[in-house]
């Protein structure tokens, strides 16, 4: 054959070498393949032009790639050598506990991972993944707001529209479900998903538009792995559609390519390869290219991809939906941020900026593990995959049973929402309002509306965002997750949270709006001083004041998203202007709401190790309610010790801060103390100190300054236990429940089982501690039971009541030994 001729005489040239000959030779067979079953009569021919099309597009792209990545090193390593040094900001500060200050070239490489620690100083106008992934997902999240409204858990999280989800899902697949609300929720996810294919391609990724692609597949490796290959195999063939399935290059499969395809997809998913993990997981690949081969099984109709999530998936649709959104949103900031290769290209920046090799760049090194996804993966083996799942539930309990009053905490978040309006000119006065309003119980709208406006809608999506403020590393995978989900909005910290992030950005959005008809040199001081530090430059700026605002309840407001609708302006253009804004809008965000960022969460997962893995587990065990404290430490203590954006020091910036959260503390501290049964507690000195660092977020730290390092944590513990974490405390508790006891029985001394028992059923039951129940739950359930099976039980309720009374000056205005408070 003519085509086999060239190939040959092309490989005997050394135009190409012997794996690409065997490519476009396997190319030709399957085009013809394809081309004779329409009944092509010059199929070999035509089946040569393609491959030979196909194999020249692909070099096309490699040399795309190529000097993609060698433009975004450049642009990137100019960054990193303008950014100037730290002005002797202490060691302990930045977290390197090795040398007096970190290198400024280390610290410009990280600004392109996360914020950077002084950011309010305007050195890092550049974008990083950390906060250019949250920008892209507050985008997609607008274009699918119908869908995020109608198709959100309620009550709690334990109850979903499952009619109205699969209806969604026939819809995705071109399918009729006679579902208004099905069909505008599709509508919604295919654009949001269309916009990510764009913008994923538009940063140098490759992802062909597929007219059929209706969902992504999830795959639970765990469940994959109890079936074998050939009843793996067997289950998913019939229900593919032989027809749609190609190569990862598009080329149609022969019969053989496609059941050794079927079968290499068993293994990759079961050994987690890169179709099972999370997203910027890369092992040596470029993301570039990344989803061809996750987008290899193509189901036949709707009913059949539900059945395969409910089976080897992920059975909750929803989340299935959303993931894909955040996923695709990270990997579109990988791609911008560091370019086609984004491990190559974090290598290159450490080498070029003299970090390679060296063990002092840890946090730096930890800190990639988190943006790019690997520190979130289950660590490869069956243990591995055995430990995370069930220290992953015990997590999940602990934050079920201990964090039910964390909204209490949470009640300090008003000073730090008033204290970011300030210090970036954003009047506050609409900040009341606006958090009434999307605390409305018996209307989305005002929710909606804030996803709309392109601000993530976490409470709605993320089920473990809110819970993270202070649990730190809860996998929202594990078993036990609704028990936390449902606690955690039961107690009202994820409204709460959700509502002042959305009305920080509403405020912001509604202050831009207000400013946007000034040239920015006109615009309010600190306001504008705020922009240019995240990048809005003049330039930029005057694009932006083409776009069209929107308007609610007669207030403007402006929309970053609608830049795109700016005619003329093209497309990368406008990903990049309206990003730079959200991005500002989403740090500054995070001063307002202080939430873990890729720095904390590298710190908290023990160097962004693996789950699964003694170093990763322990770690989130260790850390677990230490993530406010440390976000709040990286935040606002960071802005109000340093230069602020004019080069100066604001001197009234730490005691209005500080005064603030001592005030907002000892009212948690006595919102507490009622709602465990006990009268407010004297306002003294050491009171003074504990409110002061439970308003920090630090409410542990806290027990110990108020009742002595001698004394207990709020959960029963004394120094040593507390330092190890809840997790610890739990290990520890449970093992003295049973050897301690078993001990006792055994050597014939008197054991305090029912006392120890019924204290460990009031600490580790969930939902016990929510604020509102907890005390109705501990008189009429725990101290009955604990007055039944221990006979000591009054007296050590006297003197716990009496100590309270002598340490703190007030009594019990529900004692343990009344059935009804006694006023």
């Amino acid at each position: 054959m003519k085509h086999i001729t060239c190939i040959n005489q092309a490989l005997e040239a050394g135009a190409i070498d012997q794996q690409m000959a065997d490519e476009i030779l396997s190319d030709i067979q399957a085009y013809a393949a394809q081309l004779r079953r329409t009944g092509e009569v010059q199929a070999e021919s035509l089946a040569a032009e393609m491959a030979l099309q196909k194999m020249a597009e692909i070099k096309q792209r490699a040399k795309h790639h190529k000097a993609l990545s060698i433009l975004k090193n450049k642009t990137n390593l100019e960054f990193i050598q303008s950014y100037e040094g730290d002005r002797g900001i202490l060691s302990l500060l930045t977290f390197d506990l090795i040398r007096t200050r970190t290198p400024a070239k280390e610290k410009g490489v990280m600004s392109l991972l996360t914020k950077d620690l002084l950011v309010h100083q305007g050195r890092t106008p550049w974008a990083n993944v950390d906060y250019r992934s949250k920008s892209i997902e507050g985008v997609a999240h607008g274009k699918f707001t119908k869908g995020l409204e109608a198709l959100h858990t309620t009550r709690f999280g334990l109850k979903q529209d499952r009619v109205t989800l699969k209806a969604t899902v026939k819809e995705l697949f071109g399918e009729s479900s006679q579902n208004p609300k099905a069909k505008e929720a599709a509508k919604g996810f295919s654009e949001a998903a269309e916009y990510l294919r764009e913008r994923f391609n538009r940063a140098g990724g490759y992802i062909p538009k597929r007219d059929d692609w209706g969902l992504p597949q999830s795959h639970n490796s765990s469940r994959v792995a109890k079936a074998s290959e050939d009843e793996w195999v067997g289950y998913v063939k019939p229900m593919l559609n032989r027809e749609k399935m190609t190569d990862d290059a598009g080329v149609p499969l022969t019969d053989k390519a496609f059941d050794e395809g079927v079968r290499q997809a068993y293994w990759t998913i079961v050994n987690r390869g890169m179709s099972a993990q999370k997203a910027g997981a890369f092992k040596g690949n470029r993301l570039g290219n990344k989803h061809m081969e996750s987008r290899f099984l193509v189901f036949n109709n709707a009913d059949n991809w539900v059945k395969y999530q409910e089976r080897f998936g992920e059975p909750d649709i929803f989340s299935t939906m959303t993931g894909h959104i955040r996923n695709m949103s990270h990997e579109v900031a990988m791609l911008e941020v560091l370019g086609p290769n984004p491990k190559q290209a974090f290598n290159y920046l450490k080498d070029m900026a003299g970090l390679e090799g060296k063990k002092s760049v840890g946090l730096l090194d930890a800190t990639y593990k988190v943006v790019s996804g690997e520190a979130d993966a289950i660590a490869e083996g069956t243990m591995h995959n055995a430990v995370a799942q069930t220290l992953g539930t015990v997590r999940h309990g602990l934050v079920a049973a201990q964090l039910g009053s964390a909204a209490i905490t949470a009640i300090s978040d008003p000073v730090f929402a008033k204290m970011t309006h300030a210090y970036n000119g954003i009047p506050a006065v609409k900040m009341t309002q606006q958090i009434l309003k999307q605390l409305n119980p018996v209307s989305d709208a005002d929710r909606a509306w804030a996803a709309h406006m392109g601000l993530v809608a976490n409470a709605w999506t993320h089920r473990a965002t809110a819970s993270a403020r202070f649990a730190g590393e809860v996998d929202p995978n594990a078993v036990g997750q609704k028990a936390s989900e449902a606690v955690i909005r039961a107690s009202g910290l994820a409204q709460w949270t959700q509502a002042h992030r959305n009305a920080f950005g509403l405020d912001f959005q509604w202050h831009l709006a207000n400013q946007i008809d000034k040239p920015l040199n006109k615009v309010e001081d600190k306001f504008q001083a705020m922009l240019r530090r995240y990048g809005v430059t003049d330039e930029i700026w005057e694009v932006a004041r083409k776009a069209p605002l929107e308007e609610r309840n007669g207030t403007r407001y402006f929309r970053p998203e609608n830049i795109q609708q700016i005619e003329g302006i093209q497309p990368r253009m406008a990903d990049e202007y309206s990003a730079k804004i959200l991005d500002a809008i989403n740090t500054e965000m995070d001063f307002a709401n202080p939430m873990p960022d890729a720095r904390v969460r590298a710190i908290m997962t023990g160097g962004g190790s693996q789950r699964g893995t003694f170093a990763g587990e322990t770690a989130r065990m260790t850390m677990m309610y230490k993530g406010f404290a440390t976000s709040v430490l990286t935040t606002h203590i960071m802005r109000g010790i340093t230069r602020g954006w004019n080069g100066k020091f604001d001197l009234a910036y730490m005691p209005k801060l500080l005064v603030g959260l001592t005030i907002m503390g000892g009212l948690a501290i006595q919102l507490k103390d009622i709602s465990k049964g006990k009268e407010p507690r004297e306002i003294n000195e050491d009171f003074l100190y504990a409110a002061m660092i439970q308003g920090g977020g630090t409410g542990i730290l806290g027990d110990f300054i108020y009742q002595g390092v001698s004394g207990q944590s709020r959960f029963g513990h004394g120094l040593g236990t507390t330092l190890l974490g809840p997790g610890g405390g739990f290990v520890v508790d449970t093992m003295e429940l049973g050897l301690s006891n078993t001990g006792e029985l055994l050597s014939g001394e008197e054991t305090n089982f029912g006392r120890e028992m019924g204290n460990y059923m009031k600490r580790y039951t969930p939902g016990s501690s929510l604020w509102y129940t907890r005390l109705v739950t501990e008189r009429m359930i725990f101290d009955e039971f604990q007055e039944w099976a221990d006979p000591k039980a009054k007296a050590n309720w006297r003197r716990l009541e009496s100590r309270y009374k002598k340490e703190h000056g007030a009594e019990y205005w529900w004692s343990h030994k009344d059935t009804v408070p006694q006023f």
